[in-house]
């Protein structure tokens, strides 16, 4: 994952959650949704 699309992501889940600032939690979700995003378009491609 790129520093770019995880940083988004992150910055995304702090905003819904109303946060100044993204903590670990908000990047471990990130991470998450971005293995899943990889992993259904890995499947669709087969």
């Amino acid at each position: 994952m790129g520093k770019g699309a995880g940083f988004k992501i992150s910055r995304a889940i702090a905003d819904l959650g109303e946060k100044e600032t993204i903590n670990s939690c908000d990047v471990s979700q990130a991470l998450q949704y971005r293995y899943l995003d990889r992993d259904l378009w890995r499947r669709l491609g087969q």
